[in-house]
């Protein structure tokens, strides 16, 4: 079963490599709207030490922004354009910050903020911060990332405890008790990430396999299981995952042409730092500048040389070591869109006049 995957998973690789060099050659660049999503890393601390994430690993600091400096970014970004925001961690959770529902009012008190969203292990918000989610009317999506199918495989993923297993199987029953879709809550999508051999067919008699039954049935909440994990840049191999059922490609990816990420996707750290990946780029390997020391719109322009060459390197496909291994990795010949982000697209001449603005 595994090798059936690899195989569907190799030719998939490979009929992506082969639309990249054809739409390279005709002159196909397909970039998404640069001033639409910018992602900020409020707080880059977690209380999980998940076996197949690079948290553990990662150099860089792990802080909480500061109110002010939040809020002074979010006044800088709308003045750029950006209208939406990613409050995702590379490697973190938000709620582990102090001070995030401070940021969160911020966001809903902006009036050029049109939407923010987030991903979330969900394992620290009280009844009370719950029922202050469901509040929010700026928080377009709440993207809960579940780690293991029961008590056992959670620890084995995330090396916490079962008393923490217990309190997200809590926080998702008293969300799903007062979530409706119907009444202009945020969109819920719950995202399980388990072992390789799970099916929801083996699911057993648990509160929480009865949780998940329902949300197959009921259908108005997204369920997404996978059993696919990255290798964080060639953080993770797996070596790290030894003794769980968990396959990690650490092997090096074919690319052609620069990354899409590197356009549109790209993060402020909590410290202030400002990433060209807010994906897979834990110690800011890729950073094009500091916010502590210069303005937004002096680190996304055409006038940072750090900026233009790393994409001019990237076109000509020579890759920082973390990118090299990268699985995360879309070209921009690919053409085939992450579905969350709205069109029209760009062309990279477009993206520079962009920057120029």
């Amino acid at each position: 079963m595994y090798l059936k995957a690899k195989i569907k998973q190799g030719l998939r690789g490979l009929k992506h490599q082969v639309i990249s060099k054809v739409n390279r050659q005709l002159g196909r660049e397909y970039i998404v709207n640069s001033r639409e999503v910018l992602a900020i890393d409020t707080c880059s601390i977690c209380n999980l030490e998940c076996r197949f994430c690079a948290y553990g690993k990662k150099k860089s600091l792990k802080v909480e922004m500061e109110d002010a400096f939040f809020e002074d970014l979010i006044h800088q970004a709308v003045e750029m354009g950006f209208d939406k925001f990613c409050l995702t961690p590379t490697t973190g959770d938000i709620f582990v910050g102090k001070n995030v529902f401070n940021k969160f009012k911020i966001l809903e008190n902006h009036p050029k903020v049109k939407s923010y969203y987030f991903h979330t292990n969900f394992t620290l918000p009280d009844e009370h911060q719950i029922l202050e989610l469901l509040e929010l009317k700026k928080l377009s999506e709440l993207n809960i990332s579940f780690y293991g199918h029961d008590s056992q495989s959670f620890i084995d993923l995330t090396q916490s405890t079962n008393k923490v297993f217990e309190r997200l199987v809590f926080n998702l029953k008293f969300l799903l008790k007062h979530y409706s879709a119907r009444k202009g809550h945020p969109l819920l999508n719950i995202y399980l990430r388990t072992l390789y051999s799970f099916s929801f067919s083996k699911m057993d008699e648990s509160e929480l396999s009865a949780i998940f039954r329902k949300l197959l049935k009921d259908k108005e909440i997204p369920l997404e299981l996978t059993t696919e994990f990255n290798n964080w840049g060639g953080s993770v191999s797996q070596a790290d995952v030894e003794g769980l059922d968990i396959r990690i490609d650490d092997k090096p990816f074919p690319k052609t042409g620069s990354c899409l990420l590197i356009y549109f996707s790209l993060q402020v750290f909590a410290d202030g730092r400002v990433n060209a990946c807010s994906c897979r780029d834990v110690d800011g390997e890729l950073v094009i500048g500091d916010l502590n020391e210069q303005k937004l719109k002096d680190i996304l322009s055409d006038r940072n040389s750090v900026y233009m060459k790393l994409i001019e390197n990237q076109q000509k496909n020579i890759f920082h070591s973390v990118c090299q291994s990268c699985d995360f990795y879309r070209s921009i010949y690919r053409g085939d869109i992450p579905k969350y982000y709205k069109k029209p697209l760009m062309k990279l001449k477009d993206f520079y006049r962009v920057l120029s603005e």
